[in-house]
């Protein structure tokens, strides 16, 4: 099982495969496909949705289950200086990094129900975005302002946007919305 591409800025390709027989470990390769090279290395572990820091290329948030529940880890785009960027439970899902490759956004559940949250990659402080209904899937505005993401708070999933900082949500779609995306 191969899944989860994502293309890095410099064209080369992250994803998550257990094409060495064992548990879902994340590569990189070129382009191409040539030149996989295998990240990570757990047992009995899923390590999936690998995304590039778009800035530099040099960093890759990803999930992984290895600790019980599934959390946000980054790791070098050569393999070096893996880590778990919080130390909190729950289960996080759907890292998204900022333009600037500074912050983090990602969808926690630690309280019952998945909320949206940055977290500054360098401090690992934290800020809770939203707060009602659940809410999943956030993604930056190319002009960091804005972040779009999905959400039950009007009563079935919709695509909302709010600032950064989590004021002024406003709803986009109406008859359902899932998955969004920025155009450049």
């Amino acid at each position: 099982t191969t899944t989860s591409p994502a293309i890095g800025p410099d064209g080369r390709i992250a994803f998550a495969s257990s094409k060495d027989g064992g548990s879902m470990e994340l590569y990189v390769a070129n382009g191409d496909g040539s030149g996989a090279k295998r990240l990570t290395s757990t047992r009995n572990a899923v390590n999936t949705s690998p995304r590039w820091n778009p800035k530099t290329g040099r960093e890759i948030a990803f999930i992984s289950d290895r600790a019980g529940s599934p959390r946000i880890y980054v790791i070098g785009a050569d393999g070096s200086n893996e880590r778990s960027l919080l130390s909190g439970g729950g289960h996080m899902d759907s890292p998204s990094w900022s333009p600037d490759g500074r912050f983090l956004a990602f969808a926690w559940d630690s309280e019952g129900t998945f909320n949206i949250y940055v977290a500054d990659v360098a401090t690992e402080q934290i800020l809770k975005l939203t707060r009602e209904g659940r809410n999943e899937s956030p993604t930056w505005s190319p002009d960091s302002r804005h972040i779009a993401f999905q959400s039950t708070r009007s009563g079935s999933w919709e695509i909302w946007a709010m600032h950064v900082d989590g004021s002024e949500p406003r709803q986009l779609t109406r008859g359902g919305g899932r998955a969004p995306s920025w155009s450049r």
